[in-house]
């Protein structure tokens, strides 16, 4: 098989139409795949003028244009590329020369498909000639057009979600300052009670001596020692008790402290973030607080 004979095999095969034209546009020779894409048959459209059969490149008749020099042209020195009056190829194929390409959409029987059209300029016998390769892209333009829509709806579900979580956070920090307030005032309120008890217990034995009379000096001693005794026994006990308030008033503290210190977009407790305050002891805070 000739090299002439595999070339028309590859255009007859090919699922691109390859169009020549001349220089005004006139449609000269087609490929079969003119069918898969515009209905046509080749012979329909030779004798048609390009932009005729697809109306978007009428719009391309004002753009500005390198003037491109034709494949096949030596060119004498000073001399200039030829130029045609087919003003929307010439367009066609100086973006062609930049490795760029044009894409449209086209109606065909009633439906929407995308196509791009390559250009290119060359000499033949002397006279400009155009050949124009048009591709379906229909099917990528609808992957696009599907991978922009998905993003769109994950970027808005996204927003949504940092709405939602920010309004929880929100939430969340009115509930701890309430909290704060409100222990703050209790644990002053329990304070100064645990003090006054802490007075009483400290003037007990002047009472018991001051009441009971007649104590012999030995009784009073005794008695002194179990006050005594008794004493460290309660301050002890409060000072334990006292660790797990103040314990508690710093895990407020440090959660207000968070909560004020935060940036625009929420920040997730991570531990050891709160004092030394354990993730635990912050989940079983807010689980409390029912968060």
């Amino acid at each position: 098989m000739s090299q002439v004979n595999i070339q028309e095999v590859l255009l007859i095969t090919a699922d691109f139409i390859f169009f020549t034209l001349d220089q005004e546009g006139i449609i000269k020779s087609a490929t079969p795949a003119v069918r898969d894409i515009f209905k046509l048959q080749e012979g329909e459209v030779e004798g048609m003028e390009l932009k005729v059969l697809i109306p978007a490149l009428v719009g391309l008749e004002q753009m500005e244009f390198r003037v491109v020099q034709a494949r096949g042209d030596m060119l004498l020195f000073g001399e200039e590329a030829q130029v045609t009056d087919c003003t929307y190829l010439e367009y066609l194929a100086s973006i062609d020369a930049d490795k760029q390409k044009f894409e449209t959409l086209i109606e065909v029987a009633g439906q929407s498909g995308w196509i791009d059209i390559q250009v290119s300029k060359l000499l033949y016998n002397g006279q400009v000639l155009f050949t124009a390769i048009i591709n379906d892209i229909t099917a990528r333009k609808e992957s696009e057009r599907e991978i922009k829509d998905l993003n769109e709806t994950l970027e808005q579900r996204v927003t949504e979600r940092t709405a939602d979580l920010e309004s929880r956070t929100e939430q969340i920090k009115k509930v701890v300052e309430s909290c704060g307030m409100e222990l703050s005032q209790v644990n002053k309120t329990y304070q100064d009670m645990k003090q006054r008890q802490m007075e009483i217990l400290e003037r007990l034995e002047d009472y018991v001596v001051a009441e009971v009379t007649d104590l012999r000096k030995d009784q009073v001693e005794k008695i002194s020692r179990i006050m005594g005794d008794k004493l460290i026994e309660s301050m002890n006990l409060y000072s334990e008790d006292q660790i797990t308030d103040q314990q508690f008033m710093l895990t407020i503290q440090d959660l207000n402290a968070l909560f004020d210190e935060r940036p625009d977009k929420a920040i997730n407790l991570q531990p050891g973030q709160l004092s030394g305050t354990s993730q635990s002891a912050v989940d079983d805070l807010l689980a409390s607080l029912g968060m």
